[in-house]
């Protein structure tokens, strides 16, 4: 996270301001009223990664278990070691010319 970085913000908690910054702070700032967890008419977008702390989070960068945009699933990358990816599909295109896919 950039802000992190530029502050030279290290501590796990300094961590978890820089997430608060960027996110519920932000969103103070710009007069949005119904953003946050638990609050009642919010637009249910988030993203869910798999980390034991905010800061692992932020560091680690782990990859997006879940992502939801106004309370729909956009991605769910949950359950993909248990779903192997599947075979790539041939190339339909001749030898030597790009496909127009």
């Amino acid at each position: 996270m950039l802000v992190a970085y530029r502050m030279d913000w290290r501590t796990d908690s300094w961590l978890e301001d820089a997430l608060r910054l960027v996110t519920q702070r932000a969103a103070d700032a710009l007069g949005v009223e119904l953003y946050g967890l638990g609050v009642p008419g919010a637009s249910a977008d988030l993203v869910l990664v798999h980390a034991e702390t905010l800061a692992e989070a932020v560091v680690a960068r782990p990859p997006r278990a879940l992502v939801m945009a106004r309370g729909q699933v956009i991605t769910d990358a949950r359950h993909q070691a248990d779903h192997p990816p599947a075979a790539p599909r041939p190339s339909t295109s001749a030898p030597g010319r790009a496909s127009a896919r």
